[in-house]
């Protein structure tokens, strides 16, 4: 007897997403040593800048229709404000690499944020990494409601901003990727 049209979509797919786990090894953050607390990751993009692994863009089917969400190299997604503010969250890919999340540190309000350095800092069950922003501004607001409940990211990383900046270009927004890298 054949399996039905159903079941072979499903075992096809399974298969689609188990290679792909397999392929994106460079995606998940780099190996740390986890009882090293001092040691920092960046998330990794994939494999090929600016093209999308089958897993990432199936993860980030998680984003809200409607929303002009922009991304970073580093998994970090971008919304503007009214106001001209640029809100900061992570994608459903990075909170998926990094795992739990169990920790944040945030920047002072009113501290400038370069992308050369770390503009934050997530610690996971997995590891640390810093967060990078992709433009210079000063930071106007992070969420400290976050501060105590860290897994709300995972469970509704789109619903979840890190920080807000505004933006020392305004055009600087523009310039970010329209799809998950």
């Amino acid at each position: 007897m054949k399996p039905s049209s159903r079941r072979m979509t499903a075992i096809v797919s399974a298969a689609v997403i188990a290679s792909s786990l397999a392929a994106c090894d460079s995606d998940t953050p780099e190996a740390s040593d986890a009882s090293d607390a001092s040691t920092s990751t960046r998330l990794k993009g994939s494999a090929v800048k600016g093209v999308s692994t089958p897993l990432e863009s199936l993860m980030e089917s998680g984003a809200p229709a409607g929303i002009d969400y922009r991304y970073t190299a580093e998994h970090v997604w971008a919304k503007k404000l009214s106001d001209g503010i640029v809100e900061f969250g992570l994608t459903n890919f990075a909170q998926s690499a990094l795992g739990d999340i169990v920790y944040l540190n945030f920047p002072q309000l009113g501290s400038p944020c370069t992308p050369d350095k770390p503009c934050g800092l997530i610690e996971s069950t997995k590891t640390m990494t810093d967060i990078f922003l992709p433009f210079k501004g000063t930071v106007m607001e992070t969420n400290t409601g976050l501060i105590g409940n860290e897994e709300r990211i995972n469970g509704d990383p789109y619903g979840s901003w890190l920080i807000r900046l505004r933006p020392e270009d305004p055009a600087a927004f523009d310039s970010l990727s329209t799809t998950p890298n």
